[in-house]
């Protein structure tokens, strides 16, 4: 578009739910076009029933297929070859037991690796790469890699610190694939504070291996913070879209986390964002303790005890403290509200704790 001002270029893209951007040059104003994956209900002030439940966890899992590419990372076919293996004391220390179920487990399947605990248990065969700007320095990690992010600047997502490992080139959001679905746990990582200060909303990054589980509740999927804001408030809300849409979330009470698949074209970021919760704490909330948002142990079998006064500020989860032998035995958890191979699992400890 040519013979407009900068602002008429900034209204037209906050017009049109299909922008992600503007530039404006030479009196031409270029608009980025957004491609929507989703269908949406025209009553931009609904977010209920915005899409349907995804029919698939966030990636598909690799352990299930045993000729999948698993680029060294080990699988374990019982707890027998899980005991024998230098793992063993990284899931002890992670989830707070060598599980008894649940297999074959792949670490192929983990993004994040708890760093202590990896260096503690002396597992080898991936040489670490250094990464110091994982938005912009990721061309050297491959595949497979296990990279290393060591970032000093908050503004520049120092919430991604620590060991991860590489699954794709490139960004998850436009590889189709599918997302989590409503109440089910999963793994993150979070730091408080972020860059917007998140006195709104917690913001996380999908981090299994972390050993700490979030319970997704009634969530929905948006492309980008263009297509959220559109949906949530009804307009583009500018600068401060990252409390901004959150806040429209909370009044309009039909949401309790949101995902976004817009990822700026780095592997390991999908991010998702807990509406309820106040990101400002390492723990969503200014009390430290159990929460019912967070659990820990494997495959979210326990309670989390949370520390906001932890270092560096993460979210965080002490199983050791509130389990025995990784089976929790405080409070009873909801079968449904777990991922079928979950609730298998839960179902197996309890009646062995019975027993």
């Amino acid at each position: 578009m040519s013979g407009i001002s900068a602002d008429d270029c900034c209204s037209a893209c906050s017009a049109l739910v299909a922008c992600r951007g503007w530039t404006f040059k030479s009196g031409i104003c270029s608009l980025k076009r957004l491609c929507p994956l989703t269908d949406w209900p025209p009553d931009l002030a609904s977010t209920a029933g915005a899409s349907p439940s995804p029919p698939a966890p966030a990636i598909p899992q690799r352990c299930r297929d045993s000729n999948a590419q698993s680029h060294g990372w080990p699988r374990f076919s019982s707890q027998t070859e899980l005991r024998a293996s230098k793992w063993a004391a990284y899931f002890e220390r992670v989830y707070g037991e060598v599980p008894e179920a649940g297999y074959p487990i792949c670490t192929w399947d983990f993004w994040y690796l708890d760093r202590g605990s990896y260096e503690h248990a002396g597992i080898e065969g991936h040489p670490v790469k250094s990464v110091s700007d994982w938005l912009h320095g990721m061309g050297h990690v491959d595949v497979g890699d296990l990279y290393d992010v060591n970032v000093t600047d908050v503004s520049k997502g120092t919430y991604k610190n620590g060991l991860w490992i590489n699954h794709v080139k490139g960004g998850y959001g436009r590889q189709g694939y599918g997302a989590a679905k409503d109440h089910q746990w999963i793994e993150v990582r979070h730091q408080g504070g972020g860059v917007t200060g998140e006195e709104v909303g917690m913001w996380f990054v999908y981090a299994p291996g972390s050993g700490v589980w979030f319970n997704t509740g009634r969530t929905r999927v948006f492309e980008t913070h263009a297509v959220a804001a559109e949906k949530l408030c009804g307009r583009q809300v500018g600068p401060n879209d990252a409390t901004e849409m959150v806040r429209c979330a909370v009044e309009a009470g039909k949401l309790d986390s949101f995902q976004l698949q817009y990822d700026w074209d780095v592997p390991e970021n999908i991010e998702i964002v807990a509406v309820n919760l106040q990101g400002v704490y390492p723990c969503g909330a200014a009390t430290s303790g159990t929460s019912a948002s967070f659990r820990s142990g494997w495959m979210a079998a326990n309670p989390c005890d949370c520390d906001n006064d932890a270092p560096h500020g993460f979210l965080n989860c002490k199983p050791g403290e509130t389990s025995v032998k990784g089976k929790d035995l405080t409070r009873p958890i909801t079968l449904s509200a777990l991922p079928s191979t979950a609730a298998s699992l839960i179902a197996t400890l309890v009646a062995a704790a019975v027993l």
